[in-house]
C-alpha cells in the first residue's frame, strides 16, 4: 500500500465524523441524534433571522424569528402560544443543545405578491416538528412530522424537513413551529424559492451520492485484499468504513429514508449504538495497524480499556435514556481520536514508520 493512499484512508476514518460534525450536526457534546448534514448557500434564500426578504424574495417579506423555550409543566397548543407565550427575538440560529426540549418559533410574513415557496428546518433529528401556517386567525395548514413519527409524516420524501408555502392572495401570515427532541435542540431555518431548492436538493444529492460510493468502494475494495493477502488490519479498516457510513446514515437522516422509514423507533437508539460500535471498529483497526500488542503493551492495554468503555456504552444503550447515554458516547468517540493520535505521535517518535504517515493523515 502506498503512503499516499495510506494517508487518504486513515484520513478518512479518523476525521469523517469530525468534519460532518463541523456542520449542524449531532457528533459535538452539544449534538443530537445521532449533531450532520451540509448546507449549501445558495441563493436567492432567506435565513430565519433576516429582516426583510424583499429583494432576495420577491413577494414574500419575513420579519425576524422569535422563540420561546416551552416549560415541560406548561404546554400550550398553538393558538396560546401565539398569544400567551413570552418571545424573545432570535438573532442567530437556535441552538439549545441539550439544556432544553421544547421550543415554539414565530414568523410573521407578509405576502405581497402570490407564488410557491418553500421553508426548511435543514436539521432532520428532531423528535417531533409541528408546523403551523395561520391567517386571519385561523391554520390554514398544519403539518406534524419529525423523526419519532413514520416518515410518510414528510410533505416531501426528502432528509430534511421541508414544507411548500403558497398562499393564493396577498396579505398577513404567521408561521409557528414547535419543535421537540431528546437529543440537540437546532433549529435552523430558511426560505427558498421552489425552484432554487429544488436546484440545491439536486447538489446535496450528488455530494452525498458521491461520499457514500467513495466509502463503499473503499470497502469493497480493501476486503478484496484482505480476502487475497488475509491480513486482519485490512479487515478492521473494513468494518470501520461500514461503520463511519452508519454513523452518517443516521446523522443525515438518509438511513430514515432509505432503510427504515416506517420504523422511527429506531432513530431513538441508532445514533449512540451506531457510534458505539464505530469506536470499537476503528479502535481494533488503530491496536492492529500500529502494532500496539507488540511494540507498547501498556499502549495495547490502554486501547483494550477503551474498546471495553465503548462496549459497555453500548450495552447502557438499553438502560439509559438517550440524553443521558449519547454525550458519554460522544465523549468517549474523543477519547477515541485524540488518544489514536497521541499513540500515533508517540510511536512515530520511537521510530514505527507507519505511524508517521498515521500521524500525519
Amino acid at each position: 500500500m502506498s503512503a499516499q493512499f495510506l494517508v487518504f484512508l486513515v484520513s478518512v476514518l479518523l476525521f469523517w465524523p469530525w468534519i460532518v460534525a463541523a456542520q449542524p450536526s449531532e457528533m459535538v457534546p452539544h449534538g443530537d441524534r445521532g449533531s450532520t448534514s451540509a448546507h449549501v448557500e445558495v441563493k436567492p434564500q432567506l435565513d430565519a433571522n433576516t429582516q426583510s426578504a424583499e429583494e432576495i424574495l420577491p413577494g414574500l417579506q419575513v420579519q425576524p424569528a422569535q422563540f420561546w423555550l416551552e416549560d415541560s409543566e406548561r404546554p400550550l397548543s398553538w393558538e396560546q402560544a401565539s398569544t400567551q407565550a413570552d418571545w424573545q427575538l432570535l438573532n442567530k440560529e437556535l441552538n439549545e443543545g441539550y439544556d432544553q426540549n421544547r421550543v415554539w418559533v414565530r414568523q410573521d410574513i407578509w405576502v405581497t405578491k402570490p407564488a410557491h415557496w418553500i421553508l426548511q428546518i435543514g436539521y432532520p433529528l428532531l423528535d417531533y416538528v409541528d408546523i403551523y401556517f395561520i391567517h386571519n386567525g385561523n391554520v390554514v395548514k398544519q403539518v406534524f412530522t419529525g423523526d419519532a413519527r413514520p416518515f410518510y409524516t414528510r410533505e416531501r420524501q426528502v432528509n430534511d424537513y421541508v414544507v411548500a408555502f403558497e398562499p393564493d392572495a396577498p396579505g398577513q401570515w404567521q408561521l409557528l413551529i414547535r419543535a421537540e427532541t431528546e437529543g440537540t435542540l437546532l433549529l435552523p431555518i430558511t426560505w427558498w424559492q421552489e425552484d432554487l431548492y429544488e436546484a440545491d436538493l439536486l447538489t446535496q444529492q450528488m455530494l452525498y451520492g458521491g461520499f457514500y460510493a467513495v466509502m463503499l468502494a473503499m470497502a469493497i475494495y480493501n476486503l478484496f485484499i484482505y480476502i487475497t493477502i488475509r491480513e486482519r488490519t485490512y479487515l478492521f479498516y473494513v468494518l470501520s468504513v461500514i461503520t463511519l457510513v452508519g454513523i452518517q446514515l443516521g446523522y443525515d437522516g438518509r438511513g430514515f429514508v432509505w432503510f427504515w422509514p416506517n420504523m422511527p423507533h429506531i432513530n431513538s437508539w441508532y445514533f449512540p449504538v451506531a457510534y458505539s460500535l464505530y469506536q470499537i471498529a476503528s479502535l481494533t483497526f488503530m491496536d492492529s495497524f500500529l502494532k500496539l500488542r507488540r511494540d507498547s503493551r501498556w499502549l495495547y492495554r490502554y486501547f483494550v480499556g477503551l474498546r471495553i468503555l465503548a462496549a459497555t456504552n453500548l450495552i447502557m444503550v438499553l438502560f439509559l435514556p438517550y440524553k443521558v447515554i449519547t454525550p458519554i458516547v460522544v465523549l468517549t468517540g474523543i477519547t477515541v481520536v485524540a488518544s489514536g493520535l497521541l499513540s500515533g505521535a508517540l510511536l512515530w517518535f520511537r521510530g514505527f514508520v507507519a505511524a508517521r504517515y498515521f500521524t500525519l493523515a
